[in-house]
C-alpha cells in the first residue's frame, strides 16, 4: 500500500469567518482519517497563518517561509480584509496581499481564495474600507489563471468546495513534484 503524501496548509481568515475555519479542518481530518473519499493518497496538515507568521515578518520573509513550509495556502474572506491588531488572524497576510508581484510569481504554494458572498444591507456596508479591500482584492484575482479564486454561499457549498479543491490540487501537485 502506498503511504499517503502529507500536505502543509497555511490557512487564513479574518474575524469575520468562523464556520468556514472549522470546515476546512474537518473536511481535511475527514480526508486524514479515511472517512471523505481522498483518490489521491493524500493527507494534510492544517495550520493558521497567526500560527505560522509573526507580524514583524516582511512581505519577502513570508513569502521564503510559505515556499518552505506551505503545499497549499488557503485564504477564506467575507466582509473583513484582516488586520494586524487581531492576535493570530491575519497579521501580516494584507501588506502580503498588497505585494502581488511578490506572490502572483510563486509556484508554491497553490493559493486557494475563497470568497463568501456579501449581502449588503446598508450604505455603511458599501463605504466600508475592510469591505472595499476585499472587493479590490477579488477582482484583481479574477484576472489571474495563477491561483484559483472560488465563491460560495453557504456553509456546505464552501465544504464541497474545498474537498474538491484539495482533491484536484493533491493530484496537481504529486504530478508536478
Amino acid at each position: 500500500m502506498n503511504a499517503k503524501k502529507r500536505y502543509q496548509i497555511i490557512m487564513a481568515s479574518a474575524g469575520d469567518i468562523v464556520v468556514e475555519d472549522k470546515i476546512v479542518r474537518e473536511v481535511c481530518d475527514g480526508i486524514n482519517e479515511g472517512i471523505l473519499l481522498n483518490n489521491k493518497s493524500a493527507s494534510y496538515e492544517v495550520r493558521k497563518w497567526g500560527e505560522v507568521f509573526s507580524s514583524e515578518m516582511s512581505s519577502d520573509g513570508i513569502v521564503k517561509k510559505l515556499q518552505e513550509e506551505c503545499d497549499i495556502l488557503i485564504c477564506i474572506f467575507h466582509k473583513r480584509f484582516g488586520t494586524t491588531s487581531v492576535p493570530g488572524k491575519f497579521c501580516n497576510l494584507g501588506t502580503f496581499l498588497s505585494a502581488p508581484e511578490l506572490w502572483k510569481s510563486l509556484t508554491k504554494p497553490h493559493m486557494i481564495f475563497f470568497f463568501k458572498e456579501v449581502s449588503v444591507q446598508s450604505l455603511q456596508d458599501i463605504t466600508d474600507p475592510q469591505l472595499l479591500d476585499v472587493f479590490n482584492l477579488k477582482d484583481k484575482l479574477k484576472s489571474s489563471t495563477a491561483m484559483t479564486v472560488e465563491d460560495f454561499k453557504s456553509p456546505g457549498e464552501f465544504c464541497e468546495k474545498v474537498q474538491d479543491c484539495l482533491d484536484s490540487l493533491a493530484g496537481h501537485i504529486s504530478s508536478s513534484a
